[in-house]
């Protein structure tokens, strides 16, 4: 539909006065009405206010964090179970964020230590490359399988296949000895392979 220009000027006046009386009934109410105008002010600011604090301190917080270092070991080559770290490490400092949990900070506790889970260049040196066995999640089992030559260590990730077929993708190294390998993972898959342990094929995960 078209309006002509007397009725498009018309429907803008109306509009017009509309808006200009509802305009002079909220200054006629903030004026009547003062104090709830006033705290209501007020919270808005203190509620800006707050705001503005706590996104200071987050940043003084990632800031301070992301301050923090620390000195660790890192690996300087790409190390397999049972060699030996003589050598293949050196000492860096890191953000403290940057740093994994157990990670080993004296050097004397690589002095003929012997690789026990897979490390690449730059891989900060933890408790889990010198142990040679693992804590075993809550809810899953540890079950031992034929080691196969699979170069893996305590604390890698590996898959577990049975009768050609994966079985599960969700496994850990728990310990490995030189004929054994004791793989944890969840109670479902365990009670299948410990149902057939030597028929079982371990592989490091991809």
């Amino acid at each position: 539909m078209r309006w002509s220009a007397h009725e498009a000027r018309d429907r803008f006046t109306v509009v017009r006065d509309r808006l200009i009386a509802l305009d002079a009934r909220r200054r006629l109410w903030v004026w009547r009405h003062p104090r709830p105008v006033a705290a209501a002010i007020a919270l808005i600011c203190l509620l800006a206010l707050q705001s503005r604090i706590d996104a200071t301190r987050a940043v003084e917080r990632s800031t301070a964090e992301w301050g923090r270092v620390a000195s660790v070991l890192v690996a300087t080559a790409d190390l397999t179970p049972g060699q030996l770290w003589d050598g293949r490490w050196e000492t860096r400092r890191l953000p403290a964020p940057a740093i994994p949990e157990r990670a080993i900070v004296d050097p004397n506790r690589l002095d003929g230590a012997v690789v026990t889970a897979r490390a690449t260049a730059g891989t900060v040196i933890t408790e889990a490359h010198l142990t040679t066995t693992v804590d075993i999640p809550d809810g899953w089992l540890g079950v031992p399988a034929p080691r196969r030559g699979v170069a893996a260590g305590a604390g890698d990730p590996v898959t577990v296949a049975l009768d050609g077929r994966l079985l599960t993708d969700r496994a850990v190294v728990a310990s490995i000895d030189d004929d054994t390998i004791t793989v944890a993972l969840p109670a479902g898959a365990a009670a299948v392979v410990a149902a057939r342990p030597e028929e079982a094929v371990v592989l490091l995960a991809p």
